[in-house]
């Protein structure tokens, strides 16, 4: 019989049952009222049995749909999760190439100030060097030359502006002020 159903075992317990044992059964009577008798205790043993197996099976496929819902939805917290996590990667991806495009920026303006101020700093250590340079030249100079003194510097000027000696005497303070 296998795994028969209970509604099937019922069938066959119904079938039993409506057996009528009367006297064409004859002298077999007494054997057949056991036979019905055994014959029912055995199919309802059966029926309590594909009963329970039958209720066990849908315990079983109850928790094991239970069971599949329960793990759909932690499969699905579990991709939200790395999904969520997916995204804030991204995003401290994202933030981390910002500080490191400022970051490279913030080099490369600090190594442009640098350069800026080493070449200014060259720059005015050259206007500095040429300006000893000159000034050294010219003591130099002035070292060489010779002043010719007041006297000769009185008598050309008297000369160039046909005036008296005199005049360009009185002169002389005013020419030491704007000097």
């Amino acid at each position: 019989m296998g795994n028969p159903t209970p509604k099937a075992v019922q069938i066959k317990i119904d079938d039993i049952e409506s057996i009528d044992i009367d006297e064409s059964f004859a002298e077999f009577a007494e054997q057949a009222a056991q036979a019905k008798e055994v014959s029912l205790a055995k199919l309802l043993e059966i029926h309590a049995a594909a009963v329970q197996r039958e209720e066990g099976e849908a315990r079983l496929t109850k928790d094991l749909e239970k069971l599949e819902a329960q793990k759909a939805e932690q499969d699905a917290r579990d991709a939200e999760q790395r999904k969520q996590q997916q995204d804030t990667q991204d995003k401290l991806d994202a933030a981390a190439k910002v500080l490191a495009d400022e970051r490279a920026e913030f080099d490369r303006k600090q190594k442009e100030k640098a350069e800026e101020e080493r070449k200014a700093e060259a720059a005015a250590q050259a206007e500095i060097d040429d300006a000893r340079k000159k000034k050294e030249a010219a003591k130099e100079l002035a070292k060489r030359s010779e002043y010719p003194g007041s006297e000769a510097i009185v008598e050309v000027i008297s000369q160039h502006f046909d005036v008296p000696r005199e005049v360009v005497l009185e002169w002389v303070p005013w020419l030491r002020q704007a000097a």
